[in-house]
């Protein structure tokens, strides 16, 4: 064999054996040194949360959700996540209910539009679909949690932040069940 082609083996191992060497340390380093974890929201319950404006999907109007004197649901949901797809049932049941208790509900993204009509065919959630661009969008959720709530009071003030599932969501929807019950009551 040729020594300029051994040579030439010889330096691609090394350099392979030297990748290999700074990608173990890397590992070794990040696994003894993880990177914070990202937080679920900016501010902490308790405090106002600064709204961004958005624009309806359907109707394309800019709404300033800042303007709104009423308590807000704000949901993120993602077409790619199993676990949204699972809820949307559930959620679509929602609008009427929220509306009822005095609750205005927003669905956010930054999905394209051909996603978004696909995920949210036949829903009624489409009504209260709101576009948002990627710096508004994770101005409210840093971490691109979905499925995801942030409870905000009629004040601007954040009440509660977290997973939809989590024990703050099933008071939410306990509270809801107590809606649907005294509307058909009164029907």
């Amino acid at each position: 064999m040729d020594q300029s082609l051994l040579y030439l083996c010889l330096l691609l191992l090394a350099l392979g054996l030297a990748l290999n060497l700074k990608l173990t340390f890397y590992l070794y380093y990040r696994i003894h040194n993880p990177p914070p974890p990202v937080a679920l929201t900016q501010v902490p319950p308790g405090e106002r949360l600064v709204l961004p404006k958005a624009r309806q999907w359907l109707s394309g109007c800019k709404v300033e959700l800042e303007a709104d004197q009423q308590a807000r649901v704000l949901l993120f949901l993602s077409s790619r996540c199993d676990k949204c797809r699972e809820k949307l049932p559930q959620l679509s049941t929602l609008p009427p209910l929220a509306e009822q208790a005095g609750v205005r509900l927003w669905l956010l993204s930054t999905e394209p539009d051909k996603r978004l009509r696909r995920f949210l065919t036949d829903s009624p959630l489409i009504d209260h679909l709101l576009k948002l661009d990627k710096k508004a969008y994770q101005s409210l959720n840093p971490s691109w949690s979905s499925p995801f709530y942030l409870f905000i009071d009629h004040a601007g003030y954040l009440q509660a932040a977290g997973t939809i599932g989590d024990e703050d969501w099933q008071s939410f929807m306990q509270q809801m069940d107590e809606v649907s019950r005294e509307m058909e009551v009164a029907s």
